[in-house]
């Protein structure tokens, strides 16, 4: 999957394991939720190693709203449907939207 130059209107997830949360996207969040097609595709997913890790990746985007738990079958429903676009996170080379 290719994805475009400018991510930032894309949704985003943060993935630890098998918990998900979502980090950018809240406005599409019933979309994504109940299967409608109203959002920008794909969603992004990026998967750290740690808690520990994400909770830096999250103090240091600044994130100051609330994230939301995405259940596992929803994102499996995304994988399915070809929608999920999965980013191993490597904090310092640039690779993460």
């Amino acid at each position: 999957m290719t994805l475009p130059d400018d991510t930032r209107h894309l949704p985003m997830l943060l993935a630890v394991g098998t918990s998900y949360t979502l980090f950018r996207g809240e406005e599409h969040l019933d979309d994504i939720l109940m299967t409608g097609k109203n959002y920008p595709l794909p969603v992004l997913c990026i998967r750290f190693e740690s808690a520990f890790e994400m909770g830096m990746f999250i103090a240091q985007a600044g994130s100051q709203s609330d994230n939301w738990g995405i259940n596992p079958g929803i994102v499996d429903r995304l994988k399915r449907d070809g929608h999920l676009h999965e980013i191993a996170y490597r904090p310092g080379d640039g690779s993460t939207p």
